[in-house]
């Protein structure tokens, strides 16, 4: 095992974990024991994360967010420079500050109001009446009409033939 591949696997024998078979482990605490910078670096590796085992995070200050409000009240509600800039300044203070009331209930009741009316508007267009298609009719039924009209065309013909020879 070289120094490279030391240092890539390191971490993960420093905090002890299974991933390794026995021959990789052995073969790398071999490489520990003849390397004498490897060694020093796992060392130092390893009352790194020792010194952050014993490491305790400091209490916030109760106070911190009473002071931050204030601060930000101080800055909302100062005084622009100039008549003229007021109006700006007030967007930029209510842009970057912002205000204690967030928009998000009102922006999901608008929305909710929204789906529902074009949801209602979509079904309403969509179910209007269309014209019913006509019922097909048998090929029997088509023929016996089409006979029919025949007749009624040859009886035509044969009247209006006979008034022509009269």
């Amino acid at each position: 095992m070289n120094c490279n591949d030391m240092n890539s696997k390191m971490p993960d024998l420093v905090f002890e974990s299974e991933m390794f078979d026995a021959a990789v482990k052995s073969d790398m605490e071999s490489h520990l024991a003849e390397c004498a910078e490897c060694r020093q670096e796992f060392e130092g590796l390893r009352a790194t994360m020792s010194l952050l085992d014993s490491w305790e995070a400091p209490e916030p200050n109760p106070y911190f967010l009473t002071r931050l409000n204030a601060r930000l009240d101080e800055e909302h509600e100062a005084v622009p420079a100039g008549w003229p800039m007021s109006w700006y300044e007030k967007v930029r203070a209510r842009l970057v500050y912002g205000s204690r009331m967030t928009l998000r209930p009102v922006a999901a009741m608008a929305l909710t109001v929204v789906v529902l009316i074009g949801g209602g508007a979509y079904l309403g267009l969509s179910n209007l009446e269309q014209p019913a298609a006509p019922a097909p009719q048998a090929a029997v039924v088509h023929d016996l009409q089409t006979l029919d009209s025949n007749a009624q065309l040859l009886d035509q013909l044969e009247t209006l033939s006979s008034q022509n020879d009269d």
